[in-house]
């Protein structure tokens, strides 16, 4: 029978040195740490286990942040480019560690500034590259690459543009704001919306970037029930919403331009985006089906290989305020010698004279005009007193009457005025078109209200220039028409 030798046996003869006592960082290896900016600061605790086969053993270590050096070495191992967060946005709470026989596990806290973390570059991947060392002791597991995001909790719309096509009557768009980034319940709070101060800015953006010509909408809105343009989040939303009511009536009849910007906050800690929505309103007709039917005076009728005044009777359909019609400078004789070789000028009664089909019958409750627009680059002061001659016009329409409106070329009375059509009824009396910068600048349609025969729908429109405003100035021209329907 032989005796044991108890040493024989002690742990700290059964197991090599090394394994003894070992430290580690708990959570190792690469990890992805996201908190909110809605709290200054972030509190990451940093846990160090010591194991081994004996742990009444005393132990220390020493936490280190990589230098750059070291980071691009790892970056070149992991074929990774993190970037180090500088020493501005965390701290930590100490950076040795000490443990006494019998202790197993130390916290150390990690503390974040969430603002600092939130405006580094959202370019780049920021990391806190975390070492363990020890001059008495194995580690092992012993590198942490924290890669750290703070989340803005921000305002924003859902939303960043939004075209809308207008109903006969007012209608309703219900314009949403959204908080992201955040985490837990807030309490609740209001935001406010207003018209951006630059917005004549921001409508000259967007004709530049989509070549679309817009008016800014200046009236005819309602931001709100009350007009007070304010949000309500409730309590633990992320989403709230509100009523733009706009006015048909008082929209124009072209495509039209609603900015928005949030404007405040009840909840300063959180952060407004500063991205515009766009609330873009047609109120106008769909175009598409429409046609000249007949134009008795038109530069590119005489002449359709020149480019004088760019002149096509289509321009006025073509959505485009900066290509015109124009009346013909010389008009040939069609029969009637006595009358030939004027300058555009029909002699008798109703004299420039143009009719649009609309391809259905519309029921209609306004007529927009707009006289030629002048060029961009153009500073000639008082340029539309010669070339806004468009003074007079009389405005009919007519549901089946147009194939009276062919023209006989070898009728001189016809070719002028188409005389003794009586399916034509008067919309409204004769209208006088206004001259003037804005008008030559802009690209304004002049709207005139149907006052007369207005229970009709009416598939026609013939629209005739009786007087001009500049007597020795024999032509006219016109850049766009357009027409608002009736409820």
């Amino acid at each position: 029978m032989f005796a044991c030798n108890d040493s024989e046996y002690d742990f700290t003869n059964l197991f090599p040195e090394e394994y003894h006592k070992g430290l580690l960082i708990k959570e190792n290896g690469e990890q992805i740490l996201t908190m909110s900016a809605l709290h200054d600061t972030y509190s990451y605790p940093l846990i160090i286990l010591k194991s081994g086969s004996n742990p009444d053993l005393k132990a220390t270590g020493t936490l280190t942040i990589m230098n750059d050096e070291e980071m691009e070495v790892y970056n070149r191992q992991k074929d990774v480019e993190y970037c180090i967060i500088p020493p501005s946005a965390y701290s930590l709470e100490k950076t040795e560690i000490s443990f006494a026989a019998g202790e197993t596990s130390k916290t150390t806290n990690i503390t974040f500034n969430t603002k600092a973390v939130s405006q580094l570059s959202h370019d780049k991947i920021w990391v806190l590259p975390i070492q363990l060392r020890s001059k008495d002791t194995n580690v092992f597991k012993n590198t942490l690459i924290l890669k750290v995001t703070s989340l803005l909790p921000t305002i924003s719309f859902t939303n960043e543009e939004v075209e809308y096509n207008s109903s006969p009557t007012d209608f309703i768009y219900c314009m949403n704001l959204q908080l992201s980034n955040v985490e837990e319940e807030l309490e609740a709070f209001t935001c406010n919306v207003k018209v951006p101060d630059n917005a004549s800015e921001l409508i000259t953006e967007y004709e530049n970037k989509t070549g679309k010509k817009v008016l800014l909408l200046n009236e005819g809105y309602l931001l709100g029930d009350n007009n007070d343009a304010t949000l309500f989040f409730d309590k633990g939303s992320t989403l709230a919403t509100m009523n733009i009511t706009l006015d048909r009536k008082s929209l124009p009849a072209q495509t039209c331009i609603l900015p928005l910007q949030i404007n405040e906050c009840s909840d300063n800690r959180l952060t407004l985006s500063d991205r515009i929505f766009y609330l873009i309103i047609s109120n106008t007709v769909d175009r598409s089906g429409w046609k000249i039917y007949f134009c008795n005076t038109d530069m590119k009728n005489v002449d359709p290989n020149s480019d004088a005044g760019k002149g096509g009777i289509e321009a006025i359909l073509d959505g485009d305020f900066f290509t015109y019609w124009h009346s013909a400078y010389n008009v040939p004789d069609y029969g009637n010698g006595s009358n030939g070789g004027y300058k555009g000028v029909l002699s008798k009664g109703e004299q420039y004279t143009f009719v649009i089909d609309f391809g259905e019958a519309l029921k209609l409750s306004k007529v927009g005009i707009a006289q030629r627009v002048q060029p961009a680059g153009n500073n000639e002061e008082n340029w539309y007193g010669w070339n806004q001659n468009v003074k007079t016009v009389n405005i009919k329409g007519a549901v089946d009457g147009a194939t009276k409106l062919i023209p006989d070329m070898d009728n001189y009375s016809a070719y002028c005025g188409m005389w003794g059509t009586d399916d034509y009824k008067d919309l409204m009396p004769a209208k006088t078109m206004e001259q003037g910068t804005k008008y030559a600048q802009e690209g304004t349609l002049q709207w005139f209200n149907v006052e007369w025969n207005k229970e009709n729908a009416y598939r026609y429109l013939r629209i005739s220039i009786t007087e001009r405003h500049q007597s020795n100035n024999k032509t006219v021209s016109l850049s766009e028409v357009n027409v608002q329907l009736a409820e």
